[in-house]
């Protein structure tokens, strides 16, 4: 008779159809600084939120892997390689931009001379089953630190057990 009994794996179902427990993690990134905030279990939805207060508008880039982040690699296939095809080039001027911005104009009014004017949402939940996220102060608007605050449902997967999430092995979209 086998006492190891098999762990619960990124598929198990049940492990997301009860409450999850809270994970929660508040922080403040300096100018141009990238933090990777990585989750002991798989989380059954996350929240972000650009906690910036005060008189200055604050962007706040999330993504799903480092290079996604960053917003200017290459242009990839999903299978490992380059594409031949030119890059798409999104209105803030960034290569394949897999992140998205949660922008807080603290009663500012839109600056016209910047092209791209990101609407303001401050905070967004996602139902989504991750092991980490990147957040970053790439903008390095702020005059020195955004605060963020992340809160998420944990399950009890462990997140070893969880499909590393990068644009090489297939995950197209996150970078």
């Amino acid at each position: 008779m086998s006492l190891k009994w098999p762990e619960a794996g990124e598929f198990s179902v049940g492990h997301y159809q009860v409450s999850s427990r809270p994970y929660v993690i508040a922080g403040s990134l300096s100018d141009g600084e990238v933090r990777e905030i990585n989750f002991p279990q798989i989380t059954q939805f996350i929240t972000i939120r650009n906690a910036m207060t005060g008189a200055l508008m604050s962007a706040l880039s999330v993504g799903f892997t480092q290079l996604g982040l960053s917003g200017t690699h290459g242009n990839f296939d999903g299978r490992g390689g380059e594409m031949n095809q030119a890059p798409a080039v999104n209105p803030m001027g960034l290569v394949n931009n897999n992140f998205f911005l949660l922008v807080n104009k603290n009663n500012q009014t839109d600056v016209p001379s910047q092209p791209y004017q990101p609407p303001e949402n401050p905070e967004r939940t996602l139902p989504l089953r991750l092991t980490s996220i990147f957040l970053s102060n790439s903008r390095g608007d702020n005059h020195g630190r955004l605060p963020f605050e992340v809160i998420a449902g944990l399950t009890e997967i462990n997140s070893k057990n969880a499909f590393k999430l990068t644009g090489s092995n297939g995950c197209l979209g996150v970078g």
